[in-house]
C-alpha cells in the first residue's frame, strides 16, 4: 500500500490551498509537520491538518491554527490567538496574545502584530510592519505603524 501523505511548504497561501485541493482529490492526506526544534504549548493548543511549523518557532497555550498554515522560522504566537486556514507567517513574525488572523493571510518577514488585533481574510501585511490596529479583509498594509495602502 502506497503512502499518500504529503505536506506543502509553498510560500503563497492561495497556491498552497489550490495544490492541497488537487492532491487531496488524488487521494493524498495533507500531513502536519512540526520541527523538533520548535516549542508548542501543551494546554488547549490545536494545530490543523497540513500545517508546517519550522525551527525556532514558539507557540504558547490556547492557540488555534487552521489547516494548511505555514509557520516559518523563529515565529512566536501568543496565547488565545486564532489563525485561519492556509495563512502564512514568514520568518521572525511575532503575533501577540488574543489576536485573530483570518484565512489566507500573509504576514511578511519580521512583522509584529500587537495584542487584541484582528486581521481579516486574504490580507497581506508587509515585511517589518507593526500592526497596531485591526486590518480589514483583502487589505495590503505596510509600515510602522501598519497602514492600508490598497485593497486586492
Amino acid at each position: 500500500h502506497a503512502d499518500t501523505r504529503f505536506t506543502l511548504g509553498i510560500g503563497n497561501p492561495h497556491n498552497r490551498k489550490k495544490l492541497t485541493a488537487v492532491f487531496e482529490d488524488l487521494g493524498g492526506l495533507n500531513t502536519t509537520f512540526i520541527s523538533k526544534y520548535s516549542r508548542i504549548g501543551s494546554f488547549d493548543t490545536t494545530i490543523g491538518n497540513g500545517v508546517q511549523v519550522m525551527q525556532g518557532t514558539v507557540i504558547t497555550n490556547s492557540v488555534m491554527i487552521g489547516n494548511g498554515c505555514l509557520i516559518n522560522l523563529n515565529c512566536t504566537i501568543g496565547h488565545d490567538t486564532k489563525i485561519g486556514s492556509f495563512s502564512e507567517l514568514s520568518p521572525a513574525v511575532n503575533v501577540s496574545g488574543r489576536c485573530t488572523i483570518g484565512d489566507l493571510v500573509s504576514l511578511g518577514t519580521g512583522a509584529i502584530v500587537l495584542p487584541d488585533i484582528t486581521i481579516g481574510d486574504n490580507a497581506t501585511i508587509g515585511a517589518g510592519a507593526v500592526v497596531t490596529e485591526n486590518i480589514p479583509a483583502n487589505a495590503v498594509a505596510v509600515g510602522v505603524p501598519a497602514r492600508v495602502i490598497k485593497y486586492k
